[in-house]
């Protein structure tokens, strides 16, 4: 995906269609909101905004000469993008076992 481009909606209806056919995906369909269709879009955001750290935070770590107040910009904005893939795992009703304690 581009830097700054809208998700692609076309890749989502793929990946929603695929799964929308997993009885193990569908059980957590919510009445207005089916689940194939939280993870399609939870993904390609995810991908998005890894792509986002890889492509434009870590390079400015990276640089010969990063003042410490330009390297703990980057840290916060890292830390916006874990906030987002964060949210979108949480969304992903079928991950809930990632965030469950093990018994």
């Amino acid at each position: 995906m581009r830097e700054n481009a809208e998700p692609d909606l076309g890749v989502m209806e793929v990946i929603a269609r695929h799964l929308g056919s997993l009885p193990t995906v569908n059980q957590y369909d919510l009445p207005d909101e089916p689940q194939s269709h939280t993870i399609a879009h939870g993904l390609v955001d995810i991908g998005a905004s890894c792509q986002k750290i890889v492509d434009r935070h870590i390079p400015r770590l990276l640089a010969e000469s990063c003042p410490a107040e330009d390297a703990l910009d980057a840290l916060h904005d890292i830390g916006e993008e874990l906030r987002h893939i964060l949210y979108h795992a949480r969304d992903m009703k079928f991950y809930g076992y990632v965030f469950d304690p093990p018994e």
